[in-house]
């Protein structure tokens, strides 16, 4: 199966498969370690910023999260809640994106849970390399639109 990347893209391979060992002897070691650094400060990143947006939900939303389990959750929501907060380049404006959207914000937040468990897994794995300027949530709202991606192609792989 293959599935096109998006601008988007932090994870490979995007279908979150185990990736292939891809290291010959002709490969310099120095750049394999590299790349294994470079995965785990990405790796790093992840976690780090779904402490970070874990910890503005809860303050966003902290009197209205004990009634949340009635709003709406979807992967559509989670997408769509991506797409914005991807784009949030600064901590306030993140807030302000998550105090808006509490819904999507729920529904991201159980796709980032979903990522976090693949990750666990050794199911998918952080690409090699990544912008040098990125917004707060950058890695997080990739990682999130990846899993979801990967998540549709897998639904309409797969016979109801």
């Amino acid at each position: 199966m293959i599935i096109e990347h998006s601008a988007v893209s932090v994870l490979i391979p995007r279908s979150f498969s185990i990736r292939p060992n891809c290291c010959t002897k002709s490969h310099d070691i120095i750049v394999d370690q590299q790349i294994d650094m470079n995965c785990q400060v990405a790796s790093d990143s992840f976690y780090e910023q779904f402490n970070d947006f874990c910890r503005m939900l809860e303050q966003e939303h902290s009197s209205s999260l004990s009634t949340s389990d009635r709003l709406p959750r979807s992967g559509q929501l989670a997408r769509g809640f991506a797409e914005k907060i991807i784009l949030c380049p600064t901590a306030e404006s993140a807030r302000t994106c998550i105090r808006r959207d509490l819904a999507g914000a729920l529904s991201f937040l159980l796709a980032a849970e979903g990522v976090q468990q693949r990750l666990a897994k050794g199911d998918c794995h952080f690409a090699n390399e990544s912008p040098d300027h990125q917004t707060i949530f950058y890695i997080l709202a990739g990682a999130v639109h990846d899993y979801l991606e990967s998540m549709r192609s897998l639904a309409v792989l797969t016979p109801a």
